[in-house]
């Protein structure tokens, strides 16, 4: 089993979702770069980009697998479509990885049938670990079912951290 540790930088213009003090320029473009290179200086192992409702789309923040590895990408789905679509400069390709990871949360129907075929990673939050055995088991059984293209889903587990000097202050 290996290890990897990430961080999450919020992609979301409001402060204070999750406890963090509101100051100006809270999530502004030079406070999450600052944010991203202090995680590649300090050996963190990547980030994780958030999703959710108000926030900036995370598929032109952190750019869905087929632009990260084609040219000229067409794509028109049910949310979101691109036309002769490039996507430059591009990540650096280490090994056999072309793109960045793709971490995927969420455990509707619809959610896990997105991780069983398209996710590198399914991320947990803290639950019960009876609950996640079983779910772990199922999306590999959904991913066989569906007839995965990529490499096999792997698991993560997906935590916040609050940390002060004193139990009192977190």
């Amino acid at each position: 089993m290996s290890l990897e540790f990430l961080w999450y930088i919020p992609n979301q213009a409001e402060p204070g979702h999750r406890g963090d003090d509101v100051v100006s320029e809270h999530n502004s473009l030079q406070t999450l770069t600052s944010h991203a290179k202090a995680l590649e200086e300090h050996g963190w192992g990547g980030a994780l980009i958030g999703t959710g409702w108000g926030r900036p789309d995370t598929f032109t923040v952190a750019t869905v697998r087929k632009l990260w590895t084609e040219d000229n990408v067409t794509y028109h789905g049910a949310h979101f479509g691109v036309t002769n679509s490039t996507v430059a400069p591009r990540t650096v390709v280490r090994g056999d990885r072309r793109h960045p990871r793709l971490y995927f949360g969420g455990a509707s129907d619809a959610a896990e049938r997105v991780a069983a075929t398209e996710a590198d990673v399914q991320l947990f939050w803290g639950e019960p670990l009876d609950g996640v055995h079983e779910r772990i088991e199922r999306l590999k059984r959904l991913s066989e079912q569906l007839g995965r293209e990529h490499p096999p889903l792997e698991f993560g587990l997906r935590i916040t951290t609050l940390v002060r000097n004193t139990t009192e202050q977190a």
